[in-house]
This record gives structure tokens, C-alpha cells and sequence, in this order.
């Protein structure tokens, strides 16, 4: 996304119609990213924006889909 945003062309769009669109998109995804709270069923906010230390690791209270695993 960063890349985007600073981007002052692209390849695809030769007129440049699209890019301002896309990084105004960008933007507002990272602007609710940075402040998304994250609030179990319980009512506890475990994280809040996507740089926090907790976003992505605490446990969910139950599986939504199943396991996964990540091979090479």
C-alpha cells in the first residue's frame, strides 16, 4: 500500500486517471488500520490498530474455519 501511495505513476494507466483514486482507497485502509480496535466477545479491546504488538496473535475464543498450516 505504501508503494502505492507514493507512487506518481503506473504501468496499467497510462493516463493517470486511476492512481489518485487508488491512493485515496489506500489511505482510508490505513487510516482505519491504525486505529481498529480489536474487542473480544467478553467486551476486551486486546489490540487496537494493526501495529499493535497483540493484532495478530491473540487467540480467537473459536475456530472460524478450521486449522491451517504454512509449508515450504
Amino acid at each position: 500500500m505504501q508503494y502505492l501511495v507514493r507512487s506518481i505513476d503506473l504501468i496499467n494507466d497510462p493516463t493517470g486517471d486511476a492512481l489518485p483514486f487508488i491512493q485515496d482507497v489506500c489511505k482510508k485502509i490505513s487510516a482505519v488500520g491504525e486505529d481498529l480496535p480489536i474487542i473480544k466477545r467478553d467486551g476486551r479491546v486486546v489490540a487496537k490498530g494493526w501495529k499493535d504488538a497483540q493484532f495478530a496473535v491473540v487467540r480467537n475464543e473459536e475456530k472460524e474455519i478450521g486449522d491451517r498450516g504454512a509449508w515450504r
